[in-house]
């Protein structure tokens, strides 16, 4: 069975033609998990009969009501069965009706709340979202009790707007369903009620995630953007951050579950650290069915501390970003329309853009909730991971320039990469170079980022501390013996050249210090010789010399 109901019916009866949609739009609208209509009993003259006894046979549960403290279908189920025929059950249990049902838990749970608009749109939409079952009162009560805390809290919110700044959460979505509702049902549990939320749709072709969306649009809290071309994620929080009103801004996967408190322990974070500009945190890993893969948790010194371990590694969870929408980075923060795009944001902001001292912080412990499955925005495709395998490096080695020029007349972009990747991991053992001199890097470091006018004192105390924790881990690691040293890749340079062409000879001698071996292939001096269709040629005849 697929269907979103479930209806029985005898084959001796016969359903009106409107039956299905009255009794669908009523368990939508009174959100209950199951419904008994009347019926209209005729003899084989299609006489009326009355339909008394089959009304009471079915509503002959009271006892068995009476007897659970909480309106519990598993303890009725449980209980039927005991008595072995659902038939035979006394006739004072027929007091118990859906009318009692429902002008009891009406009252308390509709007119009510009704009194006040802003309670009764904030636990409706609160319900429609988590679609909770009415025989669950001990749930639903549970749910509610939340529900004032968090309208209480919006009271303070509103005394004290300097104290509960407003977070503008961005989620971007592309055809998703289920995991995007539990995505926003996750917005809706935080602990901290003084939020935005803003959903920006990439285009998408399922029609579930419109019946979504147009759930979510009547929401006051709640903010849909429709895009008419599938622009992909960078542009779609791009679109998103240029609308958003929040003093800070938090970023959301639309596949993952924001973990409870999550705004309310980075707002404190960031309040307690005036200084960082935007921090991230640790996320746990879950399967498509929600069950626990594992979780990834990395404790780290101070901003010095993360900006070098993301020169070397892009570690950050982008799903828990939280930024702090000041004047620089109103300015500068915006995803570049490229591969990796939080990556290259994190190379742009804390390298390329250094003279703003931008700082990154990782809050300690877990923030979000993240899905591993095939279908992920974040996952690249074939020809997008091999457009990252090639600019990564590349800005690698600018942002290693960037700490200092003399770590290239030192070591290798590959030694350096592999040193502070387990240096700024903690992990053992450390994979070294020949030659690699932890005092003579340390002191290179600090001294260039020293003669920057835009670094205070306070950030060069700062960075020392850093590179001395960093040095007190090596050299304790070399006492434990845990130094790996790894040989030195070999270099081979091939280089095609037309008959009689000097510069051949330029090029070897410029590249014989650092080439271990040279391949030279002759190629025929013809007009439009294309190389490498040639080499992919097997008969094509090169005259190879070495």
């Amino acid at each position: 069975m697929r269907g979103q109901f479930i209806t029985l019916y005898h084959v001796k009866t016969i359903s009106f033609p409107e039956r299905f949609n009255q009794l669908s739009t009523v368990l939508r609208s009174n959100q209950i998990l199951a419904l008994v209509s009347d019926l209209e009993i005729k003899n084989h003259k299609n006489e009326h009969l009355s339909n008394k006894q089959p009304i009471l046979r079915d509503y002959s549960r009271k006892e068995i009501v009476k007897k659970s403290r909480h309106l519990n279908r598993f303890e009725i189920l449980k209980q039927i069965r005991q008595n072995g025929n659902i038939f035979q059950i006394p006739d004072k249990l027929i007091s118990m009706t859906f009318d009692d049902y429902k002008k009891k838990y009406t009252n308390d749970f509709v007119l009510i709340p009704q009194n006040d608009n802003i309670q009764y749109l904030l636990i409706d939409s609160y319900l429609r979202l988590e679609n909770p079952t009415q025989d669950m009162l001990k749930s639903i009560r549970e749910k509610m009790v939340q529900l004032n805390q968090n309208i209480r809290h919006q009271e303070r919110v509103a005394k004290n707007p300097s104290y509960f700044p407003l977070v503008s959460v961005v989620m971007a979505s592309h055809d998703r369903d289920y995991f995007f509702l539990e995505a926003v049902r996750s917005v809706f549990q935080l602990t901290y009620t003084n939020w935005e939320l803003l959903i920006v749709d990439d285009a998408s072709q399922n029609p579930l995630t419109y019946s979504i969306l147009h759930l979510l649009e009547w929401h006051p809290k709640i903010r849909v953007s429709y895009l008419d071309t599938n622009w992909y994620c960078s542009f779609t929080n791009n679109f998103a951050l240029a609308q958003l009103k929040g003093d800070f801004f938090a970023l959301l996967d639309d596949d993952d579950i924001m973990v409870e408190d999550r705004l309310e322990r980075q707002l404190s974070y960031m309040q307690n650290y005036p200084e960082l500009d935007l921090i991230g945190a640790n996320g746990l890993f879950y399967n498509e069915i929600g069950n626990y893969l594992y979780g990834l948790s990395s404790d780290y010194l101070n901003h010095w501390d993360v900006k070098i371990s993301l020169a070397v590694q892009c570690h950050f969870t982008h799903s828990t970003l939280m930024v702090r929408m000041n004047k620089k980075m109103k300015e500068h923060f915006y995803y570049v329309h490229s591969s990796g795009p939080d990556y290259r944001t994190w190379f742009k902001l804390l390298f390329d853009l250094e003279h703003e001292n931008i700082k990154m912080g990782i809050l300690p412990g877990y923030a979000i909730a993240l899905r591993e499955h095939g279908k992920r925005m974040s996952y690249a495709d074939y020809f997008s991971s091999i457009h990252i395998g090639n600019w990564i490096p590349a800005k690698q080695s600018e942002a290693y320039l960037k700490l200092s020029p003399k770590i290239y007349d030192m070591i290798s972009s590959e030694c350096f990469s592999s040193v502070y990747f387990h240096l700024t991991r903690r992990y053992m053992p450390i994979r070294s170079c020949d030659g690699f001199d932890i005092e003579k890097i340390t002191n290179a470091i600090l001294e260039h980022q020293q003669s920057k006018s835009y670094y205070s004192q306070a950030d060069i105390k700062e960075l020392n501390s850093t590179l001395q924790k960093y040095k007190q881990v090596y050299n304790q690691a070399q006492v434990e013996n845990q130094i790996t040293i790894v040989p030195k890749k070999k270099i081979h340079a091939c280089i095609f050249y037309h008959q009689n062409d000097e510069r051949v000879l330029q090029q070897i001698e410029s590249l014989k210090d650092i080439v271990e071996e040279f391949i030279i292939i002759s190629i025929p001096d013809e007009q439009n010789f294309d190389v490498q269709e040639n080499l992919l040629m097997p008969n094509q005849q090169l005259n190879l010399r070495e």
